[in-house]
């Protein structure tokens, strides 16, 4: 590195890229040249002569406010891979200069249309959600109020850098200079008004502007965003990526995501969702003789039942069911639905077809509205003379309907696309529950109670109250998942649906580990946890999936509770010093 600096500075002196000589900054810095320029100063690239790197140095406005000095050392304190790193500020040049970390790499708004692609979006959109959970997350939260093409820098690797403070303040900072900045366009409603107070969904704002921008190369005018005819062909889920950044940009900060844990998380599924979807490939025209044929089958069936005792009736219709669900499951879901009614009718106190039917809809581990909306027409056909549904005949007369119940409550809390997933799969656990009769009966009960327990705060996770301190205690959470993950039951499920589990306990890790500590968690049961979740991941023959992107967090997990029980153990060494020396 130091030979490729000494290398750029030989060229750049060659070339007369230099400022003159006289224009340097302190003793230290030789200015190469301007880099750019913004509403509270500009940023020049420099030369540190002592250790031999480039560096960036901004130049702050003279008349630059107290208050906003003092912010600026704030961000001096911040260390994360996503933010360049400050390194000095000093008083200079006649002005005041803050020296930074010189990120290599190109911003949002160079980023051509024709480059734009699902892998970048997602890229992006999550890494700048970490990035604010990081500043929203503190003791104090940062609110950075101007995020925008042009300060959002991507490395030559791909990763993402979020620059420029000039606007940032501390979310208990009152006013003190006239607005709340930002640039227009990008700046949410309430940063224009100068008696507004602004707090963490400001940025929510600034993030959803962002990522429009970097899809369509122009800015939103919420709150209608048009669907582009024009939009990347690559976005096969643009339908849902344009709901997520319309919920970002609401004019009321009420009706935008809570906060940038919930749309870190939100972006987390809408990718796991479009990756799967990607090699889901469903083909419906090649099946129609399938199905004419599947139909004529049935329909000529039942002819020959004349002299049959009761016992071979059952026989035969057990058999018919069965073909009927064999030949259901070799055509794709939309035709099968009339397969599934028939099986249902020739022998409605049997729920497998209903069991096939929801395998069906999960091994892509995605459930979509239009897959409810064929097992509502499904469920909720009339299916008797009293007027009773499918679903009602099932509940009186399917001995394990409460299995049932179960099986659909995880369709809908792990793999639904929508936004009632939880509240919809904690009703049919409460089903599940009051069909298991005997407790010690049924493999379903304890976790079908964990999940309707968590249901009861989930929504509220993530939340701060006026106080500023979070309305759901996450030990709680942990505890919970801690219980869910141990089951016997749930060691037996899809690699899909332990996943999820084993991601929610990685991000209580990463992003609420001082909360875990202050709930009286030891570092050996972290440990422990993060040992069962880097054997599954290694083990499971299914995790291939997702390995990447857990290899990822299972180390930024071990980070944090390294740097968290560290931290812990230094404070305590100190006050045992402190007290010796006290005696």
């Amino acid at each position: 590195m130091l030979l490729e600096n000494r290398k750029y500075l030989d060229q750049s002196a060659r070339s007369g890229e230099f400022l003159p000589q006289r224009d340097c900054l302190g003793s230290d810095y030789r200015i190469v040249r301007q880099l750019g320029r913004g509403g509270d100063g500009t940023v020049y690239l420099v030369y540190h002569l002592p250790t031999e790197q480039l560096r960036a140095a901004k130049c702050l406005k003279t008349n630059l406010p107290f208050e906003k000095k003092q912010e600026l050392m704030v961000m001096k304190k911040l260390r994360h891979p996503l933010f360049p790193q400050v390194y000095d500020i000093l008083e200079s040049a006649g002005g005041s200069w803050l020296i930074m970390e010189y990120i290599s790499g190109r911003c949002i708004a160079d980023i051509p249309l024709e480059e734009v692609s699902a892998k970048q979006f997602f890229s992006i959109a999550r890494q700048l959600s970490e990035a604010l959970i990081y500043l929203h997350d503190r003791p104090t939260p940062i609110l950075h109020l101007d995020i925008k093409p042009t300060n959002v820098l991507l490395k030559h690797s791909g990763e993402l850098v979020l620059i420029d403070f000039g606007a940032a303040i501390a979310s208990d900072q009152k006013n003190r200079y006239g607005g709340h900045n930002g640039t227009v366009g990008f700046a949410a409603p309430e940063q224009m008004d100068q008696k507004a107070k602004v707090d963490v969904r400001a940025d929510i704002y600034g993030f959803g502007a962002l990522m429009y921008y970097y899809l369509f190369k122009e800015i939103p005018k919420p709150p209608f965003i048009p669907v582009h005819q024009h939009s990347p062909k690559h976005f096969s889920c643009e339908k849902q990526i344009l709901s997520l950044l319309k919920r970002c940009l609401q004019e009321s900060p009420d009706e935008r995501y809570p906060d940038s844990v919930c749309l870190y998380k939100e972006l987390g599924r809408m990718q796991r969702r479009y990756e799967r979807n990607r090699k889901l490939q469903k083909s419906f025209g090649a099946f129609a003789l399938l199905l004419a044929a599947g139909i004529f089958t049935f329909t000529s069936m039942g002819n020959g039942d004349a002299g049959l005792t009761e016992n071979e009736k059952q026989e035969k219709r057990e058999e018919s069911y069965n073909r009927i669900l064999r030949q259901a499951d070799s055509i794709g879901l939309a035709q099968a639905v009339e397969y599934y009614h028939e099986a249902f009718q020739l022998m409605p106190e049997q729920g497998k077809w209903c069991f096939q039917l929801f395998d069906r809809i999960t091994e892509d581990y995605l459930f979509t509205e239009k897959e409810e909306m064929i097992c509502k027409q499904l469920l909720f056909l009339p299916a008797s003379p009293n007027g009773n549904t499918v679903l009602e005949v099932l509940r009186e007369r399917f001995e394990n309907f409460g299995e049932l119940a179960y099986r659909i409550g995880l369709a809908y809390w792990y793999y639904y696309e929508g936004m009632s997933g939880k509240s919809t799969a904690v009703n049919w656990f409460q089903e599940a529950v009051l069909f298991s009769g005997d407790r010690g009966g049924t493999s379903w009960y304890e976790p079908a109670q964990i999940h309707i327990k968590i249901g009861t705060y989930y929504e509220k996770l993530g939340k701060r109250n006026e106080r500023g301190v979070y309305d759901t205690d996450y030990g709680t959470y942990w505890e919970d998942l801690k219980k869910l993950w141990g089951l016997r039951v749930v060691k037996g499920m899809d690699a899909g649906i332990r996943f999820q589990i084993g991601n929610e306990l990685l991000s209580c890790l990463i992003f609420h580990i001082h909360e875990l500590q202050e709930f009286g968690e030891a570092q050996e049961e972290c440990a422990r946890i993060l040992a069962e979740l880097e054997t599954f991941l290694l083990q499971d023959k299914d995790s291939g999936a997702w390995r990447e992107e857990w290899t990822g967090q299972l180390q930024a997990a071990k980070d944090a509770v390294e740097r968290a029980y560290g931290r812990a153990v230094a404070e305590e060494e100190v006050l045992d010093s402190e007290r010796g020396n006290g005696d």
